[in-house]
Formats: C-alpha cells, sequence, structure tokens
C-alpha cells in the first residue's frame, strides 16, 4: 500500500531531484543523501523471448559499475522473469562486503518472498485494497464493511 501511494510511481522524484531548475528545490534535494542501494526490476521476458529469439539467453545483464570499477551503488540488486522464473542478481563489492554476508540478505529476501507467496495464496487474502480504488478517503476498515455487504447480498 505504501508503495501504491507513492504519485506516479516515483516518476517525479528524479526530475525534481536532478532536472528542477528552482534553486531553493535543487539546493534542497542536493544536500539529501544519496541512495546506497539500488532496485530494479527489469520485467518480465517471457513474452519477448516467445515473440523474438533475440533475447531468449541474456545470461549477461548490465552491470552498474563503471569500467574504472566505480560502482553507483554500494548494492545493486536486480531481477527479472524469464522462463517463467524470477532471477534476482545482487551486486557487491567484495571491498565492502563479504559474500555470506550478501549469501546471508539474499536468503532473507527469498525467504520474505516464500512468506509473501503463501499469504497470496492463502483463503481470503484475495480481497481488495484501497489503492485498487479511486476514492482517495476510503480506509481499509470501510472498503472491508463495504466488501462484506456486497458479500451477504449474494
Amino acid at each position: 500500500e505504501q508503495l501504491r501511494a507513492v504519485p506516479k510511481r516515483g516518476m517525479g522524484y528524479g526530475m525534481l531531484r536532478y532536472l528542477n531548475r528552482d534553486a531553493e528545490i535543487h539546493n534542497y534535494m542536493s544536500k539529501l543523501p544519496e541512495a546506497e542501494l539500488s532496485f530494479n526490476y527489469l520485467g518480465q521476458f517471457d513474452r519477448v523471448t516467445s515473440a523474438s529469439g533475440d533475447f531468449a539467453n541474456m545470461a549477461e545483464w548490465k552491470s552498474d559499475a563503471s569500467q574504472q570499477g566505480q560502482r553507483s551503488h554500494v548494492l545493486a540488486v536486480s531481477g527479472l522473469i524469464g522462463d517463467n522464473r524470477l532471477e534476482i542478481r545482487w551486486e557487491y563489492s567484495k571491498n565492502l562486503h563479504r559474500p555470506d554476508t550478501i549469501e546471508k540478505l539474499a536468503q532473507d529476501y527469498l525467504q520474505a518472498l516464500r512468506k509473501l507467496i503463501l499469504h497470496c495464496q492463502s483463503p481470503g487474502s484475495g480481497s481488495y485494497t484501497p489503492s485498487d480504488f479511486s476514492a482517495r478517503s476510503l480506509s481499509q476498515n470501510k472498503l472491508d464493511k463495504l466488501v462484506s455487504k456486497l458479500k451477504t447480498k449474494r
């Protein structure tokens, strides 16, 4: 719900921070700390690969490290769906993190995903949330009551 509440899926943040010409806003935004984590969901490539063999064997993903070895972020996490599987790539510097630390983080991430999947597959979890509707004043409690009334009228 928090992610869904971000206006225009966060598109305005980059423009506000990096492209805004208002000196006061630019000054304020430039003082904010840079993100240390980059998370990039690249999308679902199953549809692309079935239409064209050009992307069928995407062995290499684009790295966010420069040719000089400088990274744009301390940790970069990228994901895509291909061959009906979710693949997540973790990129980090061995000068900053131990491989077992990143492995533990990845395992915790996998465990959280599995919990989320189990929750979504459980009976009763397919209910609506306020962000499914355009009425901004609709709370989860009001929505649950409305759905309950609709179910009893059937």
